[in-house]
């Protein structure tokens, strides 16, 4: 059994060794370091306050940092027990955390954190009104007037929404652009005394919040007549061109108009006696500028006059000719082009969509131009029925007339039922007029020879040259040639097609054997032997 006496001492000594001095590492509960900042708080945004740190003991240091949240300016570095901060700007509702770290004198640390609650507050949005007008008020009649809202700005967001209204008691003014824009124009209206026009601009931000401003617009009285020729236009070639002056005004209201063309190339105005009027956009080939000018004329003969400048561009309808359809169709019939519901039809676009508009040399129906020659290469009237070649006066290309069946039959160097080989395998006289062969070199030579319309250029014409004169909108007809400069054709009977030769050989499978001809009863290509016989229609180059 242990001594009491021994037990007694030990427990004394063990509590002389824990008080045995405040340096020690390993505090008692006694003096065990503590801070608290206190309860999470709310403030607005821009308030200032203050956060202090209750600690223990009081002889340590403290320093605060942001953890978490938007960026608080000067946020101070130096060790205290209070600080003063200013929330910052925010345009939501966030929340900040704030650290406090607590360092005692024998290295004690403790930490402790605070939630701000920053609450957005809302600014009113600035609505300002800048007079962008270069003429100074009061301004005379018609003068454009701009406002704008550029000037507009929110403190703590940005501007959304902009609302023009006309608050006085005149007749409403018609606005150039929409009154939702941040700009506004307008002319200034016809007045008899110097009138005050007022707007009002409301501007709306991102919050909801709205803001408005107001501005004075006085407007000079006008004398006599004044003349407007309406806005500057820039129309395509072949376009319908309305100038329109009915918009000029007078203190009795009744006038009369007179429209001249002072510049640009001459165009012929319908009702130019009256305030509207209208020409077709002349064909051109680079941008032309027109300038009218109106003279508008009161019962009591004030008169006025005013300008319009008409910038006529050139339409892209290509180097080749178009298909000669002039009609769009819908799901069973005939309908007018440009149609919504049948859009981008064959006759929509190209030229044959401006035919009436278009200038030609000679003559031809729908965009085809021709001009007739005699067997010499002399011109002929449009109107002459005996003819022997036709120049295509968008090309240039002058092409064979064929002349009608011949008796006896293939008699005639061109006789329209003439028909030959690529080859000579067909002989002569058979089917050509030629004693020696019906090859396609020998009738071009042959006709060469001759100086045929003053040409000694004859040739086969290309694929694309010889499609280009075809007008594919007379699919009913025996043949695709306009029949007013082509006036003769085959018997398709006679060889059960209207194959006519172009000067293109076909080479699929490397068969130089095969060369392409066009069907002029559809328009449609085939290939075929250079042995077999077609009909030729010549064509030379100028």
């Amino acid at each position: 059994m242990k001594s009491p006496v021994f037990v007694i001492t030990l427990f004394i000594l063990a509590i002389l060794s824990g008080c045995s001095g405040s340096e020690s590492s390993d505090p008692s509960g006694n003096n065990l370091a503590s801070v608290n900042i206190g309860s999470d708080i709310t403030v607005l945004e821009g308030q200032t306050f203050a956060l202090t740190a209750s600690v223990y003991p009081e002889t340590g240091s403290a320093v605060w940092t942001q953890v978490q949240g938007p960026t608080i300016a000067n946020f101070p570095v130096d060790p205290a027990l209070e600080i003063t901060l200013v929330a910052p700007t925010i345009y939501i509702d966030s929340v900040i955390i704030v650290k406090v770290t607590y360092t005692t004198e024998d290295g004690q640390r403790v930490e402790d954190e605070i939630n701000i609650s920053v609450a957005n507050v809302n600014e009113d949005p600035i609505a300002r009104i800048t007079n962008n007008t270069d003429a100074v008020a009061p301004y005379e009649t018609f003068e454009v007037i701009s406002l704008s809202a550029e000037d507009s700005s929110d403190p703590d967001g940005e501007i959304r929404y902009y609302q023009w209204t006309q608050i006085d008691e005149n007749p409403s003014l018609q606005l150039l652009s929409p009154a939702t824009l941040s700009e506004i124009t307008f002319q200034a209206p016809y007045v008899t005394q110097i009138t005050n026009y007022k707007f009002e601009l409301q501007v709306t931000d991102n919050y909801g919040l709205s803001a408005t401003n107001t501005i004075d617009i006085q407007i000079a009285a006008a004398e006599g007549t004044v003349a407007t020729a309406g806005q500057d236009q820039i129309v395509d070639e072949f376009t319908k061109v309305i100038l329109d002056a009915s918009e000029s005004v007078s203190i009795d209201n009744v006038l009369s108009c007179e429209w001249e063309q002072l510049t640009g190339l001459s165009v012929s105005i319908t009702n130019a006696d009256q305030c509207v009027a209208e020409f077709f956009a002349p064909n051109v080939d680079s941008t032309e500028l027109l300038t009218f000018q109106v003279t508008v004329i009161d019962n009591a003969s004030n008169s006025e006059s005013d300008t319009v400048n008409i910038t006529v561009n050139p339409l892209n309808l290509g180097s080749l000719h178009d298909s000669g359809v002039i009609e769009c169709y819908g799901a069973t019939d005939v309908v007018p082009c440009d149609n919504v519901d049948y859009p981008n039809q064959d006759a929509d676009t190209g030229r044959d969509s401006v035919r009436d508009a278009i200038d030609k040399s000679g003559s031809g129906d729908k965009t085809f131009d021709f001009t007739k020659f005699d067997i010499n290469g002399d011109e002929l009237p449009s109107d002459s029925l005996v003819f022997s070649c036709v120049r295509d006066n968008f090309t240039g290309l002058v092409w064979e007339v064929k002349v009608d069946n011949a008796s006896p039959q293939y008699s005639e160097l061109h006789g329209v039922e003439n028909y030959y080989s690529i080859d000579d395998t067909l002989p002569g006289q058979t089917t050509c007029s030629n004693v020696g062969s019906c090859g396609s070199e020998t009738f071009i030579e042959e006709v060469n020879d001759s100086t045929f319309c003053g040409g000694a250029n004859w040739r086969l014409p290309t694929y694309l040259e010889l499609i280009q004169i075809l007008d594919y909108g007379e699919l009913d007809q025996s043949n695709l040639f306009p029949t007013d400069f082509f006036p003769n054709s085959p018997d398709a009977a006679t060889l059960n097609h209207l194959f006519y030769w172009v000067s293109e050989i076909n080479i699929e499978g490397e068969n130089e054997s095969l060369q392409w001809v066009i069907d002029l009863r559809t328009g449609d290509d085939s290939a075929i032997s250079i042995s077999k016989g077609a009909y030729i229609r010549l064509v030379r180059n100028p």
